[in-house]
């Protein structure tokens, strides 16, 4: 036997199996011999590598460790992040409750699988260069490689990059969280008020303020939205906010949305308000009201 790499996996074994038989098959193009064979220890399965023919190659052990190296890269930054992403957040937040987590986890390797295939491209190529150098000086002196604990311990900097991949994902759940909370609150005060306006029209003025208007699309006058605009300027007050406040005052029976549907504020007045909300049938070229820009007459 001219050569030999035993790899040890628990989580990504299938993978490693098919890649290796996929790509070590490539080198019988240049006449080298590999053979495979595969023993569980525990929850770990080695599968070892054999070079048995160098096909007279001064190189062959050289490019045979570098083929090994190219394939596990791929496993370590396509398929444990999948593993070790779960097990992060088990770890770092094991306060969550088991929903909690799956819905972290499955939002963490979002983010990480859209990095990986829409974002920086050179970014990625300089990861899976850097895995690779990194196997390759490890391979240099041992025969044997675990690729869980090759990234916990050889690939710190990666590691701490699927950290802050989860520690995204948890602040993304946790801002969802809240708005869930806000809007619960929000139905909550809909529900035990009695309509005290059968129509109301949510439109957006040029300046991104907004109004509203009532079945005769004549302008409601609200404290909300007409003043406490200083406020917003001094102490930034949301003044999405003020709008759902004036409209929970108004307690309207219908509320007609002129504005984009795919809006933050059309969507959260479409849930606090649901059942009684509908967008405009004839935006946006259609309705003036969905361009309005303020020239109507107030309410007396």
């Amino acid at each position: 036997m001219r050569d030999a790499v035993s790899i040890g996996a628990s989580k990504a074994i299938t993978t490693v199996r098919n890649r290796l038989a996929e790509e070590l098959s490539s080198l019988r193009d240049e006449g080298l011999q590999i053979s495979l064979e595969e023993k569980d220890y525990g929850s770990i399965t080695y599968i070892g590598c054999n070079l048995t023919d160098d096909g007279n190659s001064r190189n062959a052990k050289a490019i045979f460790r570098y083929y090994i190296a190219k394939i596990l890269a791929e496993v370590i930054a396509h398929d444990l992040p999948l593993s070790e992403i779960p097990r992060i957040i088990r770890v770092n937040y094991a306060h969550f409750s088991e929903e909690e987590k799956a819905e972290i986890i499955n939002r963490a390797i979002n983010l990480y699988k859209s990095e990986l295939y829409q974002g920086n491209i050179y970014k990625a190529v300089r990861r899976k260069n850097q895995i690779i150098t990194s196997l390759l000086e490890y391979l240099n002196l041992n025969n044997e490689v675990v690729l869980e604990g090759f990234l916990r311990f050889r690939l710190k900097e990666f590691c701490d990059e699927l950290s802050t991949f989860v520690d995204r994902a948890v602040d993304s759940y946790m801002v969802d969280r809240e708005y869930d909370e806000f809007v619960a609150l929000l139905r909550y005060f809909v529900e035990i008020q009695e309509p005290k306006m059968p129509l109301v029209h949510v439109v957006i003025r040029s300046n991104g303020l907004y109004r509203i208007l009532d079945e005769r699309k004549e302008v409601v006058e609200t404290e909300y939205l007409e003043g406490f605009v200083v406020d917003l300027v001094q102490h930034q007050v949301d003044y999405e906010d003020l709008l759902l406040s004036a409209l929970i005052t108004l307690a309207p029976r219908e509320i007609i949305i002129h504005l984009d549907p795919d809006s933050k504020v059309a969507r959260t007045v479409s849930r606090v308000f649901e059942g009684q909300t509908a967008l405009c049938p004839e935006r946006p070229a259609g309705c003036p009201l969905c361009s309005y820009n303020g020239a109507l007459t107030n309410k007396e």
